[in-house]
């Protein structure tokens, strides 16, 4: 048995496999340096208040276009027949185009209805709410795709392109003057960016969508993956609430202002090392998927196995000197009217290490056919988060003070349900020995 690990230990640090990792890391690294440099320039160019109101809106999008998929694009790593690939590309679009409409539709409604905060209430955001979950809907299905045939450059490219677009179009529409505007069209912007990118390189897969069956094999498709759909599925729409449902919470207590100071706060500690925790998870998952499509399932686990808790701990340290480093930096970055965003950091430090590791436990699960635990992975996390803000937006705590009551409610929630992922790899580990 001790023979058989240091095969899989060698197997998963081959060089080969080390460098996918680090090309894939450091590329990526890239389009959130150029996100977190530009923070401090569009902090003066768009106060908390008109930042807060789009931070709520593109946050309402981004948690309908991750879930959009309804898991069924991570059904394409661990699927064999073209045919049947074809169908899921198909049955995922379909479904893209769906909640887009359904989002954008409830969106009309909320503004009709005064649900929105006044700085929202225009019914022309409807029109860039479809285009934009629509098109990051398909950016995650692409991605899914390119990183199947291990075409890693082509998502390095698009995060970069679409973090490019986004950060010079705010500074050059903010130095305009646009602001709600502006921050709008260069999400809409950026997001096309992308999915052009991708696109580009799967043309003739998306050719052959309508060709043969693959459009009367999706009733079919949708049927046998329906507990994916139904759990991991509803786990997606889930999985975005952590980063971006408290945006919501945060205004009811702290109104739209505060909103901006947290979302800022949380992007300068979230975002430099978000990429990386996903690009090594990626390159991991598609390693893994082709172990278990070879039937190489302790391979999968051991690559598994070395991946929590490296992360874990990964996580934890980044956060912390993430958070650290803005609380110390704070009076030469900001404004006056951003004072208290390095607070903020540093108290969400806990809670950003919580959603570090959210990404490869929840990986685990997928890749092993455990929707269940899944789904109640990221209810859990939800759970944990909302808890933390109510609690202390309730009792009139400072926001700071709310955000580290949060961070220690999820990571008291995700440090056991690692602990859980790693035993499970041990008992595959321990069955094919």
């Amino acid at each position: 048995m001790r023979c058989a690990a240091a095969r899989d230990r060698a197997e998963v640090w081959a060089p080969g496999f080390r460098a996918r990792i680090a090309g894939f890391a450091a590329g990526s690294a890239l389009s959130q340096l150029i996100v977190a440099l530009s923070i401090p320039v569009i902090a003066r160019l768009y106060d908390p208040t008109v930042l807060g109101n789009f931070l709520i809106f593109d946050a309402y999008c981004d948690v309908l276009a991750f879930g959009a998929t309804l898991a069924l694009d991570k059904a394409l790593y661990v699927t064999r027949s073209h045919r049947g690939s074809r169908a899921l590309i198909l049955a995922t679009g379909l479904s893209i185009g769906l909640v887009a409409a359904l989002g954008a539709g409830l969106f009309w409604i909320a503004v009709m209805v005064g649900l929105t905060t006044p700085g929202l209430a225009m019914a022309w955001l409807t029109i860039p709410c479809f285009l934009i979950v629509f098109a990051r809907g398909a950016f995650y299905l692409l991605q899914s795709l390119s990183i199947r045939a291990d075409r890693f450059g082509a998502v390095v490219l698009a995060e970069n392109i679409r973090a490019g677009v986004i950060v010079f179009g705010r500074i050059g529409l903010g130095l305009q003057g646009f602001g709600l505007t502006g921050l709008v069209l260069t999400a809409v912007a950026g997001a096309g960016g992308a999915v052009a990118v991708l696109a580009r390189g799967q043309g003739p897969m998306l050719q052959r969508l309508f060709a043969g069956p693959a459009l009367r094999l999706v009733p079919r498709v949708l049927a046998r993956h329906r507990e994916r759909i139904l759990f991991e599925g509803g786990g997606q729409f889930l999985r975005q609430l952590p980063m971006r449902g408290p945006v919501f919470a945060v205004t009811i207590f702290y109104l739209a202002p505060g909103a901006g100071i947290y979302a800022i706060a949380l992007l300068l500690t979230y975002r430099p090392t978000e990429l990386v925790v996903r690009s090594v998870t990626e390159v991991f998952r598609a390693a893994m998927a082709r172990n278990l499509r070879a039937g190489q399932e302790d391979a999968a686990a051991a690559r598994g196995r070395i991946l929590l808790w490296r992360l874990y701990l990964a996580a934890v340290a980044s956060s912390a000197a993430m958070g650290l480093a803005v609380f110390l930096t704070e009076g030469w970055l900001f404004p006056p009217d951003w004072a208290g965003v390095g607070a903020v950091a540093l108290a969400n430090s806990l809670y950003v290490a919580g959603l570090l590791i959210l990404r490869p436990v929840q990986m685990v699960f997928s890749l092993y056919g455990r929707q269940r635990l899944s789904f109640l992975l990221e209810a859990g996390a939800v759970l944990a988060c909302f808890s933390g803000i109510f609690l202390g937006g309730g009792v009139g705590l400072s926001l700071a003070m709310t955000c580290l009551l949060t961070g220690v409610a999820m990571l008291a929630f995700i440090t056991p349900v690692t602990a859980l992922a790693h035993r499970m790899l041990g008992g595959v580990l321990s069955a094919q020995a």
